[in-house]
């Protein structure tokens, strides 16, 4: 059994959602599955910026892959197309949130978003396109 716990443990973690940002609250991480695919969640480590401290991991929805391409349109994002969210003007204490720009994503990079208007994602230059060094694994939702 300690053989399998110790490939569970280094293989799967357990992840909980401290915010409203998704309709999930609990999230089965596969380290070994490195490589998204849209419509996926998964879990990264964030860029440095002044809301988290170093290190902090964040699940997302991907919803732009290599090659795909990044439109604005005033605040509102669209993949291929296909909104993906609006950016706000300014964080919770009223501060300017600078978008991030358009273009296509670059190999090795993806867009990832909540549904959420006070998500910090990729909507953000703070955070920008997730950089495949970052990415932790694919997350399976559980709750």
């Amino acid at each position: 059994m300690s053989n399998l716990g110790g490939a569970i443990g280094n293989r799967y973690q357990l992840a909980l959602n401290e915010t409203d940002s998704l309709p999930y609250w609990a999230f089965f991480i596969d380290k070994s599955n490195t490589t998204p695919v849209r419509d996926q969640f998964f879990e990264f480590v964030a860029p440095p910026n002044p809301y988290y401290p170093d290190g902090f991991r964040f699940t997302k929805h991907v919803v732009g892959v290599p090659g795909d391409v990044v439109t604005v349109k005033g605040r509102e994002f669209f993949v291929n197309g296909r909104s993906v969210g609006i950016a706000k003007p300014t964080d919770k204490a009223g501060h300017p949130a600078a978008m991030s720009q358009p273009g296509t994503i670059p190999p090795g990079h993806y867009f990832m978003v909540t549904p959420s208007t006070d998500s910090l994602d990729s909507r953000y230059a703070m955070i920008g396109l997730i950089n495949t060094s970052r990415l932790v694994g694919r997350a399976y939702p559980v709750m």
